[in-house]
């Protein structure tokens, strides 16, 4: 941010001079009068204007260049999409002259839905730490503006074999095989989309679950039983192609909020798998090495009440 350094006469005329986090000059008229007028003046200059003029355009770029780096390519993809949608709504602007009004007014009128707007805010706020310490804006205008996800309770849905499949089969090409994997062999979206050929072992009724690089909690190798149910949908001619049994498949979070409404989602459908395995009778902690999770998550975040459950509570 820009500090002052102190004021100059230029003729009749007063300016101030300011020295931004790079040590650059920065100079703003402050009109004419005494020194004392001067500094009235400079007291009402409003913060921004106190910052170098930089175009939003040129110095995104810059920032998405210096940051590809030190930024995941998916959080770098997130700050550029972010960054494009506040040019679109703003336009050809000055870093500095970007206020919270023009951040309320973005965030409401921002076509996506409630959490992605959030998200977006979230990361231009990020974004604007930077532009702060740049010196091309003089203060966080993102704060005002929520940007915390907003929860909701999904405890209660519980998705059957018989619905998720059926909207699998709706959706044709291989999305059977995805919602299979995630409501039938309790798999995340992440891993269903890995899956190859050599991963499923149909005598043994096993699946084997890999993950590329580093091991972490929720990215270590497992197996999983494969029931009849699965072992059925999973049957066909993909299993002689070397390729990912799910590959191709585009959005498909967006493709099942479509298709259901937002009524439930691949977490729910392997939730449920969850739900199914225990009330068969297995054992918490088999349950939670087949679905790659503590058992304090499985309690917290997995269970769910049946149908039957939720008509004989009614």
């Amino acid at each position: 941010m820009a500090t002052i350094a102190r004021l100059e006469k230029n003729g009749t005329y007063w300016r101030a001079v300011f020295t931004d986090s790079a040590g650059r000059k920065i100079r703003r008229g402050v009109g004419s009068g005494t020194k004392r007028q001067a500094n009235r003046r400079l007291l009402e200059l409003a913060p921004s204007q106190r910052a170098p003029r930089r175009s939003l355009s040129n110095w995104a770029a810059t920032y998405l260049e210096r940051r590809a780096g030190d930024l995941a390519e998916s959080t770098l993809s997130g700050h550029a999409l972010a960054l494009r949608r506040l040019q679109a709504f703003t336009g050809e602007v000055l870093v500095r002259d970007v206020t919270a009004a023009t951040v309320a007014s973005f965030a409401s009128e921002l076509p996506v839905g409630l959490n992605t707007r959030r998200k977006t805010i979230r990361y231009l706020r990020a974004v604007w730490t930077h532009a702060i310490a740049d010196g091309v804006a003089a203060e966080q205008v993102f704060h005002a503006t929520p940007a915390s996800h907003v929860a909701t309770d999904r405890s209660e849905v519980y998705v059957t074999a018989e619905e998720a499949m059926a909207a699998g089969s709706s959706l044709a090409d291989r999305w059977p095989l995805l919602l299979a994997l995630t409501r039938l062999c309790g798999l995340r979206l992440g891993e269903a989309q890995r899956v190859r050929p050599a991963d499923l072992d149909l005598e043994g009724r096993l699946l084997t679950v890999r993950h590329d690089g580093p091991v972490t909690t929720k990215r270590r190798r497992r197996v999983v039983p494969l029931s009849d149910r699965a072992i059925m949908e999973l049957t066909g001619p993909w299993l002689f192609d070397d390729s990912r049994l799910c590959a191709g498949l585009a959005w498909p979070h967006r493709r099942l909020k479509a298709l259901t409404a937002g009524r439930w989602t691949f977490q729910d459908c392997r939730a449920s798998c969850e739900t199914d395995w225990l009330r068969a009778g297995n054992a918490v902690g088999d349950v939670c090495a087949w679905l790659g999770h503590s058992t304090a998550v499985a309690v917290k975040h997995y269970h769910r009440p049946t149908l039957e459950l939720k008509e004989a509570q009614a």
